[in-house]
């Protein structure tokens, strides 16, 4: 039986850019938003890991999507913010 090709990618939590997205750009700066973005610096690279033990087993890399799946999850509440 054939083993599934072993898929080596950047280590854990190795460039999350939740935070520039959230914190930066689409968001107003504050004190609440720079929290924000922390959690999801923090949820990116548990993601990455999830998607890694996932996704290695068929031999797929997870390239950019823990990146694209924590950005549109902290960006849905983007309409609760307001204006503070």
């Amino acid at each position: 039986m054939r083993r599934a090709a072993e898929v080596r990618g950047p280590p854990l939590g190795d460039g999350p850019d939740c935070p520039l997205a959230v914190g930066a750009v689409f968001y107003k700066p504050g004190v609440r938003t720079a929290l924000h973005a922390l959690v999801g610096a923090e949820f990116t690279v548990i993601v990455q890991g999830a998607m890694n033990v996932a996704l290695t087993p068929f031999g797929i890399p997870t390239l950019t999507g823990p990146f694209v799946l924590a950005s549109w999850l902290f960006l849905l509440p983007r309409p609760h913010f307001g204006q503070d």
